[in-house]
């Protein structure tokens, strides 16, 4: 047993050595320890994990809020690893019940995901693995980098959650740091903030080029009319509404606020988006 300051717990924490059971509430954890070959002793996730499992089926302890602790019980995790941000009241909530809680800081950039890499690998005994990920990581990001031309690609408002929370990111935010690599310039990154509830007004004056509109799942986009959404929201001057550039997608599709380490695919996936409508990006 290893005793470790975790700061975001504000604690120190007993972390097993080369836990055999281990349970995860994030989803970019959770890819993490799959891509680490940590699968097997994977014996827990929440309810957000299921994409990340690579068809294998876990048991199901915790939404985003909430943790069923009979569940809990049965599962028995040497420990519970987590990111901050949502789900930091109920890493906090688990701490204090006594179960061995591993926060890990939720990425502002993709400088970040690649640390939890390290971090976590470390946590599981699987170092080694995590400096071979990184090391692919870091080789495939300077990829996509090397083909993109900055300062060439459009313009882009993204918003998640529209009609429910509307929110946006600033330049803090690990989503500004993925429509950069792209090639493309989130057009609220001089905010130094991370997400923020949107002022539509304030949308009408930066005027982008490229509207995303990202949804929990399908089915929230066979609801929505965009037409009305643009008009309710006055935007019928703004760029991208009068050359019909608006993007909506699932988040599984075009996983934006994903901090695992499928990042690469996503920085591909939103490229390809960008060149699909027209915008050059070398």
């Amino acid at each position: 047993m290893s005793e470790i300051f975790n700061e975001i717990l504000h604690e120190w924490v007993d972390i097993p050595e080369d836990p055999k059971r281990i349970a995860s509430l994030s989803p970019s954890i959770t890819e993490i320890l799959v891509e680490l070959g940590r699968i097997e002793e994977l014996v827990g996730v929440s309810c957000w994990c299921k994409p990340y499992l690579k068809g294998t089926k876990k048991p199901v302890f915790a939404s985003v809020y909430k943790a069923n602790y009979e569940r809990l019980e049965e599962i028995k995790p040497d420990i519970i690893l987590t990111t901050s941000g949502v789900h930091r009241n109920l890493a906090l909530e688990l701490h204090s019940k006594g179960y061995k809680v591993s926060p890990a800081p939720f990425p502002n950039n993709l400088f970040g995901i690649i640390n939890n890499v390290l971090v976590i690998g470390t946590l599981v005994d699987r170092q080694r693995e995590a400096y071979e990920l990184v090391t692919k990581l870091s080789t495939e990001l300077e990829k996509v980098r090397a083909d993109v031309g900055y300062g060439r690609g459009p313009r882009v408002y993204t918003e998640v959650w529209p009609q429910k929370f509307s929110t946006t990111f600033g330049g803090l935010a690990l989503t500004n740091d993925l429509i950069h690599v792209a090639g493309g310039y989130n057009v609220f990154s001089d905010k130094a903030q991370t997400y923020f509830k949107v002022d539509f007004n304030e949308v009408t004056t930066l005027d982008p080029d490229l509207i995303v509109l990202l949804f929990a799942n399908t089915r929230r986009i066979q609801k929505i009319d965009v037409s009305s959404l643009m008009d309710n929201r006055g935007w019928g001057n703004v760029k991208a509404v009068k050359r019909d550039k608006i993007v909506t997608a699932s988040q599984d599709d075009l996983p934006l606020t994903h901090s695992g380490p499928s990042f690469i695919k996503t920085i591909r996936l939103l490229r390809d988006k960008f060149e699909e409508l027209g915008f050059s990006v070398k």
